[in-house]
């Protein structure tokens, strides 16, 4: 598992470092604000990105629900996720989890932006 660093631009800008995907990652968010998870995908195939959402519950009458958030990252292409942690926060570990099916030159930056 890769526990990510969260990164806080400020006027002055910020240096962003990317590090390796892992098949579980996670953050610890930092403050009350959004947190941005900056996926790129520098392989040969897609990579699915599913952030957990531990914290919504089912609907009434449901016969299949999975609140979780799925994000396609087409192969040789990048994408900006945006986390609210008030969802996305696991409460037993107080961290955002999230999984990548493909790893292969795949890395990942997480910044803080409100």
């Amino acid at each position: 598992m890769t526990v990510h660093t969260v990164q806080v631009p400020t006027a002055a800008g910020v240096t962003p470092t990317y590090a390796a995907a892992g098949a579980s990652d996670s953050f610890l968010p930092k403050g009350s604000g959004k947190h941005l998870i900056h996926v790129k995908n520098a392989g040969a195939s897609p990579d699915n990105v599913v952030i957990n959402d531990p914290n919504s519950v089912t609907p009434e009458a449901a016969t299949q629900y999975n609140p979780d958030v799925t994000v396609a990252v087409t192969n040789a292409q990048e994408r900006m996720i945006l986390i609210d942690p008030a969802r996305f926060v696991n409460p037993a570990t107080g961290a955002v989890e999230f999984t990548n099916s493909f790893l292969t030159s795949v890395t990942i930056g997480v910044f803080l932006v409100g």
